[in-house]
C-alpha cells in the first residue's frame, strides 16, 4: 500500500519536474498556470496521504530524493532572483519549493544525519516563504522542520551541538516571525523564550537579523509599538556584544537604529520624541556621513513646526556632494514634501557643486519635483495654485540652465507622473487642475520630444478630463486630433468617450458600432461604462440596450444553460466576469432605471386595462427583462468558477429585492409571485456563497478590528436584506390567497405565509435594536399569521397569537381576527376560546384600547352563542388541547357575557352613566331569551342551582330592556320560574 502510493507520488513528481522546467525556460507562466496548479494540487494531496503512513521502501525513497533534489534546484535560484511584483510566478515557485522539501523529507532516513539535512533545507525554504509573505507554504515547511528538530533535541553527537544550537535558534526565530505575520503576538513571545541565546555568536546574529526583519514588517504594517519592541530586542543584543566585529559586519547597528528612529517618528508623544532625539544623536555621531542618516535628518527638519530652509539646504548639499549620479538620488525626493518657493532656488543652486554633467541631475531633480508637486495637494493639503506656481518656477529653472527641450526619456517619465495623477479623473475632485496640467504639458516646448505613445495617452486622458469637466466641445476636438491613429478603434477609453459624446449630442447612437473591434473583456467594460453614463443622463432605453448587449455577449460566448464553457474565450471572459462585478452589474443598473421610471409609470400601472398600448408594451418588456436579469444572477451564483466578495453579494441581494419590490408595486400579482420565487433562490444562493467565504477564510490570519467590524457590518446587511424580503413574501402570498379560488392553491400560499412569518419571528431578535418593527408592520404580520394559522388548522397556536397581539390591537385587527374566526371552518370550542381571549383583552385594557365600543355587543353575542354551543357539542369536537373543563368552562364564558352586560346596564342607569355603554335592545332580548332557555336546560339536567342563577339573570336582562314589551317578557319569565319551584 505504502509502496504503491509512493510510486504514484514519484511519477507525479517526475511530471512536475518536466512541467516546471518547461514554463521556467520556454514560456510565460500564463500558458501553463492552469495545468500547473492542477498538478500541484494533486501532488500536495498525495503527499498529505503518504505523510501519515510508514516510510516508503528504499527504491521509492531513491526516486523521491532524486525528484525532490531536481525540484529544489529548479526553484531555489528562481525564487531568489524572481521579482516580487511577479506574484503568479513567485507563488508557483514557492509551492514547488515546499513540495521539494516534503519529497526530500519522505526520502531522507529518520536518523540524526537525515534530521540535520531536512532541518537545514526546511529553514532555508521557510526563510524565503516568510520573507515573501507566502505564509501557507511557510507553515507547511515549518511543520516538516519541527518533525526533524524534536528528536535532535533529545540526542545529537557532541560535535554537532553548536551547529544544532544555531539551527534551533533560526528555526524558533522563523516561527516567531511567522507568528507575528499571522497576528499571534502571544505565541510569538512564547516561541522567543525558546531561542537558545547564549550558546554561540551565530545565534545572536540570527536573533538580531530576524528581529530587524520583524520590526521592519511591523513598521510597514503601521504597528509602530510592535516594531519598537522587536527593534529594541535587536539593539539590546547588539549592545551586549559591542566589541564583536562579526555582529557589525552587516551594519546591523545602523539599520536597527535607523529603523527604530523611523518608528519613533510615527508616534506623537513626548516620550517617543525624546527617544527619536536619542537615536538620531547616536546615528549622527557614528554614521553622520551615511546618506540614509542624511535622509532621516531631512525628514526630521521637514516635520518641524517652522522648518529651517538653511538647515534643509545644508543637508541636501551634503547628500548631493556624496552621491554619484548612478546612485539612488531619487530617494531624496519624497522628503521634499513641504517645499516653499525659495527652497526651489536653493535646491537647483545646489546642483552647481556637482563635478559631473549637470543636465542629467537637473532633469532628475525636475522630475522628482514634479512628482512632489503632484502629490502635495492630496497628502499635505497644499493649494493647487501653489503647486502650479511651483511647477512654473521649475520650468523657468530649466530654461535658465539652457534646457530648451528635455530628453525623450525624461519627458516620458514626466508624462507618466502626470497620467498617474489623472488615473481616475471622473472620480477626482481635481479635474479642473488636471485639465491645466494636461494643457501645460501639451503646449510647453520643453516637453515636445516625447514618445508618440506617451503623447497619444496624454491627449486621450485630456479628452477624458474635458468630458469630466463638461467641456464637451474641447473633448470632441481633442479626440479628433487622435482619431486618425489605428489603435483608436480598439481602444476602450476612446470608444467609451465617443459613445458618451454621442449621448450628450442627442444623436442616435448604436452600441455595436463602437464595440466592434474591442476585445471581449473590453466590450464588457464598454457596456458597463456606457450604461452608467446613460443612467446619469436618464436615458433609460440606452441603459436597457447596454444591459441586453452585455448579457447577450456573455451568454453567447460563455454562459450556457448549464453554466459551462462554449468557446475558446473562456479564460479571458471568466476573468472579466470575476473582476468586473459583472453578475451584479445588470441588477444594479436595472434597479436604478426602474426607480427613476416609477415616477413616470406609477399612475396607470396597476390598471393595465386603461393603459395605452405603448405603456403596456413597455411594462411587459420591463417585466421580462427583470425576470431574465434575476435568472442571470441565479445562474452566475451557481457557477463555481466565479468568485464573489461579501460586498458584491450584498449588492446582488439588495438589487434583487428592489426589483422584486418594483414588480410587486407595478405589475399583476402572478408576475410578483413568479419573480418572488426566483429572487428567493438568488438570496439563498448568496447566503450559501457567504457561508462558504466564511468557511474558506484562514482562521490563522485574524482580522484587525476595522476589518472585523466591516465584516460584521456586511454580514449584518446581507442578513437584513433577506429578513426584509420575508415581509415582502408575506404580502405577496397574502394577496395571492385573496386572488385564488382553488383550495389547494390557497393552502399552499397559507403554508408559505406561515413559514415566512416563522422565519421573521426567528430572526427578529437579531434586528430588533437596529431596526425595530413599527406598529403597522406588527399588525400586518399578526393578521396574516392568524389567518394562515386558522386555515392550516393549527388550533393550539390561535390563543398565543391573540395574546401576543394585545399590545398593538386596534379596531381593524380585531375585526380581521373576528372575521377569520367566523368565516373559516372551525369547531365551536375553538371559536369560543378565541373570542373569549379577545374579550378578556378588552376587559383588562378598558376604554384605553382603540376599539369602537359599538362593536362590543357583536363580540359578546358571538362569544355567548359559541360558548353555549361548545358546551353542548359532542365529545369528539371538544377542545382537548386547551385543557378546558367541559362543559363548565364554556358555560362560564357565556355567563361572563351576561355579567358584563348587566354591569354595563347598571352603569348606564346610574346618575354618572355614560352613553357609550348603551346596549342594543335586540341584543338584550336575545341574551335574556337564550339565558332563560339555558336555565330550563339546567332544570332538566337537575342542576337547580344553575337554573335559578341563570333564570334570575335572564329576568334582570329583560328588565334592562326598558320597553313595554320587555315588561311582558319579565312577567313571562317570573311566571314560568314560579311554576318550576
Amino acid at each position: 500500500m505504502v509502496s504503491s502510493a509512493a510510486s504514484v507520488l514519484a511519477d507525479q513528481a517526475a511530471a512536475l519536474v518536466t512541467a516546471t522546467r518547461q514554463w521556467q525556460i520556454d514560456s510565460p507562466i500564463d500558458a501553463f498556470k492552469a495545468d500547473l496548479e492542477d498538478s500541484l494540487e494533486a501532488i500536495e494531496e498525495q503527499i498529505e496521504r503518504i505523510s501519515d503512513m510508514a516510510k516508503p521502501p528504499s527504491s521509492d525513497r531513491s526516486r523521491l530524493d532524486s525528484m525532490g533534489t531536481e525540484l529544489w534546484n529548479a526553484c531555489r535560484i528562481q525564487v531568489m532572483e524572481a521579482s516580487l511584483s511577479n506574484r503568479d510566478s513567485m507563488a508557483i515557485n514557492i509551492r514547488v519549493l515546499a513540495i521539494a522539501v516534503a519529497l526530500l523529507d519522505l526520502a531522507s532516513p529518520f536518523n540524526h544525519l537525515g534530521h540535520i539535512r531536512i532541518l537545514e533545507l526546511g529553514i532555508e525554504a521557510a526563510r524565503v516563504c516568510i520573507d515573501t509573505t507566502y505564509l501557507d507554504s511557510a507553515l507547511k515547511i515549518i511543520k516538516v522542520a519541527a518533525k526533524r528538530l524534536d528528536p535532535l533535541e533529545t540526542y545529537v553527537p557532541e560535535i554537532e551541538q553548536v551547529h544544532l544550537s544555531a539551527l534551533s535558534a533560526e528555526y524558533y526565530m522563523l516561527r516567531v516571525h511567522l507568528a507575528c505575520q499571522q497576528g499571534r503576538l502571544d505565541i510569538a513571545d512564547h516561541l522567543f523564550s525558546k531561542v537558545p541565546l547564549k550558546s554561540a555568536l551565530k545565534n545572536r546574529s540570527t536573533v538580531i537579523e530576524r528581529c530587524l526583519c520583524i520590526g521592519r514588517g511591523a513598521l510597514e504594517a503601521g504597528q509602530n509599538e510592535a516594531a519598537i519592541k522587536w527593534l529594541d530586542i535587536a539593539l539590546d543584543e547588539l549592545q551586549e556584544n559591542l566589541d564583536n566585529q562579526g555582529l557589525n559586519s552587516g551594519n546591523f547597528e545602523l539599520q536597527t537604529r535607523h529603523t527604530l528612529a523611523c518608528a519613533y517618528m510615527k508616534i506623537d508623544t513626548p516620550k517617543a520624541a525624546k527617544k527619536l532625539e536619542e537615536q538620531t544623536a547616536v546615528l549622527l555621531t557614528k554614521y553622520g556621513d551615511n546618506p540614509a542618516v542624511h535622509f532621516l535628518e531631512l525628514e526630521i527638519i521637514r516635520r518641524e513646526e517652522n522648518p529651517s530652509s538653511d538647515d534643509f539646504f545644508r543637508v541636501l548639499r551634503a547628500i548631493i556632494e556624496k552621491l554619484d549620479h548612478t546612485e539612488e538620488y531619487l530617494n531624496v525626493s519624497p522628503l521634499l514634501s513641504t517645499f516653499q518657493s525659495p527652497w526651489l532656488y536653493q535646491i537647483f543652486d545646489a546642483l552647481e557643486s556637482l563635478p559631473c554633467d549637470k543636465r542629467g541631475w537637473i532633469e532628475e531633480c525636475f522630475l522628482r519635483l514634479a512628482w512632489m508637486v503632484n502629490s502635495a495637494p492630496d497628502e499635505l493639503e497644499v493649494p493647487e495654485e501653489t503647486c502650479m506656481t511651483a511647477m512654473n518656477d521649475a520650468l523657468a529653472f530649466l530654461k535658465y540652465w539652457g534646457i530648451e527641450i528635455m530628453s525623450q526619456e525624461a519627458t516620458h517619465v514626466f508624462i507618466t507622473i502626470l497620467l498617474s495623477m489623472l488615473e481616475n479623473p471622473e472620480a477626482s475632485s481635481r479635474r479642473q487642475i488636471a485639465e491645466k496640467w494636461c494643457l501645460l504639458t501639451l503646449n510647453t516646448k520643453v516637453f515636445n520630444d516625447c514618445f508618440t505613445s506617451a503623447k497619444f495617452n496624454l491627449q486621450k486622458r485630456l479628452a477624458t478630463v474635458f468630458f469630466g469637466n463638461n467641456n464637451l466641445l474641447l473633448a470632441r476636438q481633442t479626440l479628433d486630433r487622435i482619431l486618425t491613429e489605428k489603435e483608436t478603434k480598439s481602444d476602450l477609453q476612446i470608444q467609451c468617450l465617443l459613445f458618451k459624446l454621442g449621448l450628450h449630442d442627442e444623436k442616435d447612437v448604436y452600441l455595436k458600432d463602437y464595440a466592434l473591434e474591442l476585445s471581449l473583456p473590453d466590450q464588457l467594460e464598454f457596456f458597463r461604462g456606457c450604461a452608467v453614463e446613460a443612467d446619469r443622463l436618464n436615458k433609460s432605453n440606452v441603459v436597457i440596450d447596454c444591459i441586453l448587449e452585455f448579457m447577450n455577449l456573455t451568454t453567447l460566448r460563455e454562459i450556457s444553460q448549464e453554466g459551462g464553457p462554449v468557446d475558446e474565450a473562456r479564460s479571458d471572459l471568466v476573468k472579466s466576469l470575476a473582476t468586473a462585478n459583472s453578475i451584479s452589474f445588470p441588477l444594479s443598473m436595472l434597479s436604478s432605471v426602474m426607480e427613476k421610471e416609477q415616477a413616470v409609470c406609477s399612475e396607470n400601472v396597476l390598471d393595465l386595462t386603461y393603459s395605452g398600448k405603448t405603456q403596456v408594451l413597455r411594462l411587459a418588456l420591463g417585466y421580462r427583462l427583470i425576470f431574465e436579469v434575476l435568472r442571470w444572477a441565479k445562474q452566475g451564483l451557481r457557477r463555481i468558477d466565479l468568485s464573489f466578495s461579501v460586498r458584491e453579494l450584498e449588492s446582488i441581494c439588495l438589487d434583487s429585492y428592489n426589483l422584486t419590490l418594483h414588480i410587486f408595486n407595478r405589475f399583476p400579482l402572478e408576475r410578483s409571485e413568479k419573480t418572488m420565487e426566483i429572487t428567493k433562490e438568488v438570496l439563498d444562493l448568496s447566503r450559501q456563497r457567504y457561508e462558504s467565504i466564511q468557511t474558506e477564510t484562514p482562521q490563522s490570519l485574524p482580522l484587525n478590528s476595522r476589518e472585523e467590524n466591516t465584516e460584521k457590518q456586511m454580514s449584518f446587511q446581507l442578513g437584513y436584506i433577506t429578513y426584509q424580503f420575508l415581509f415582502l413574501e408575506v404580502s405577496i402570498h397574502a394577496l395571492c390567497v385573496r386572488s385564488q379560488i382553488d383550495s389547494t392553491s390557497k393552502f399552499e400560499h397559507y403554508t408559505k405565509t406561515s413559514k415566512a412569518i416563522n422565519s421573521i419571528r426567528e430572526q427578529s431578535s437579531e434586528y430588533s435594536e437596529s431596526h425595530p418593527l413599527d406598529i403597522d408592520t406588527l399588525r400586518n404580520l399578526s393578521a396574516n399569521e392568524f389567518e394562515a394559522t386558522i386555515a392550516l388548522e393549527r388550533w393550539s397556536a390561535i390563543v398565543t397569537i391573540i395574546q401576543d397581539s394585545q399590545s398593538f390591537f386596534d379596531a381593524a385587527l380585531f375585526d380581521h381576527f373576528m372575521s377569520c374566526i367566523l368565516t373559516f371552518e372551525m369547531a365551536d370550542p375553538y371559536r369560543a376560546v378565541s373570542i373569549n381571549t379577545m374579550v378578556e383583552i378588552i376587559r383588562r385594557a378598558g376604554p384605553g384600547i382603540p376599539i369602537p365600543f359599538d362593536n362590543l355587543p357583536f363580540y359578546y353575542h358571538q362569544l355567548f352563542t359559541f360558548a353555549l354551543t361548545a358546551a353542548k357539542s359532542d365529545y369528539s369536537a371538544r377542545l382537548h388541547d386547551l385543557s378546558l373543563q367541559w362543559p363548565d368552562a364554556y358555560y362560564g364564558m357565556a355567563e361572563s357575557v351576561i355579567d358584563e352586560v348587566l354591569t354595563k346596564a347598571a352603569e348606564r342607569s346610574s346618575p354618572s352613566g355614560s352613553a357609550q355603554y348603551s346596549y342594543p335592545v335586540e341584543e338584550l332580548g336575545y341574551l335574556a331569551t337564550c339565558s332563560f332557555n339555558q336555565a330550563l336546560d339546567f332544570y332538566s339536567a337537575e342542576n337547580d342551582q344553575a337554573c335559578l342563577r341563570w333564570a334570575q339573570k335572564a329576568i334582570l336582562l329583560a328588565e334592562a330592556i326598558g320597553t313595554p314589551e320587555s315588561e311582558d317578557l319579565v312577567c313571562l319569565f317570573q311566571k314560568r320560574l314560579k311554576g318550576l319551584f
